[in-house]
């Protein structure tokens, strides 16, 4: 997983069919230990993986709207389609991985479920 500053990172998002972004910070142990984790989940679905540092890049915070590391967002098709922070919970977040939503997918109805 290689950091990309936040241009390029928005830039792939917006054009992978599906990509994993992980934020994390310079002083968060729990970032450095779940990197690794989420790392290998990325690759064993062939997953383009992204990583943002929030301590050198802050003005990713409020791109992302994210208020705590580490976090885990999941794009397809230029949109974010779930995410998860803080507690990252390996096993839901590769189900999410396998089912992306389609390219018509209506985002509204995704966020009206998780509810």
């Amino acid at each position: 997983m290689n950091t990309y500053s936040l241009t390029e990172t928005l830039a792939v998002l917006a054009n992978a069919p599906q990509a994993l972004l992980y934020l994390s910070g310079t002083n968060c142990g729990v970032c450095h230990v779940m990197k690794s984790r989420v790392q290998a989940l990325a690759e064993k679905h062939a997953l383009t993986a992204l990583e943002i540092n929030l301590t050198e890049q802050p003005e990713a915070v409020a791109a992302f709207e994210v208020l705590t590391v580490p976090a885990v967002l999941l794009y397809a098709h230029g949109r974010e389609y779930h995410r998860q922070a803080r507690f990252i919970d390996l096993t839901e977040l590769s189900e999410r991985i396998q089912n992306p939503p389609l390219s018509n997918t209506d985002y509204a109805e995704i966020f009206k479920q998780a509810v």
